[in-house]
């Protein structure tokens, strides 16, 4: 019970890291969304994100209850978007590492999200290798 509680907050702090370099990015990076764009590309944009967390809100929901095929979605996506996208792969391509824009708030955030990246995917998985008793546990023994 511990470890899912742990994993629960750990992928909760995770997503809102996530989601926090998203606003930063949209404010910050003229790539991601600049002033000008066309009211169509940031509908594309925002609906892009809103389903992203939607769906990693739910699988932090469906993880808490025990639910092993969204553990997995779960794992991959703290692997995928914190980890990869929003971590390594920032502090590799995008803004190379020292990311001098809006130093040093963007920097902390890239380190921030591959540490959490990690420790929530990890945990994740640990989760996947305990034995689910839901006949035992419904029944009350």
């Amino acid at each position: 019970m511990k470890l899912r509680s742990t994993a629960v907050g750990v992928s909760l702090v995770c997503m809102l890291g996530g989601l926090g370099r998203f606003f930063l990015d949209w404010r910050f990076v003229p790539e991601f969304a600049a002033p000008d764009d066309p009211p169509a590309k940031v509908a594309w944009m925002l609906l892009g994100i809103l389903v992203l967390f939607g769906v990693w809100t739910w699988a932090i929901v469906r993880m808490a209850q025990e639910s092993r095929g969204w553990t997995i979605v779960l794992a991959a996506l703290n692997i995928v978007v914190n980890f990869a996208y929003l971590g390594a792969g920032t502090a590799v391509s995008f803004c190379p590492t020292p990311c001098t824009t809006i130093w040093p708030l963007m920097e902390i955030m890239i380190w921030a999200n591959l540490v959490m990246g990690v420790a929530a995917a990890a945990l994740n998985l640990l989760l996947l290798r305990k034995p689910v008793l839901r006949g035992a546990r419904a029944r009350g023994t």
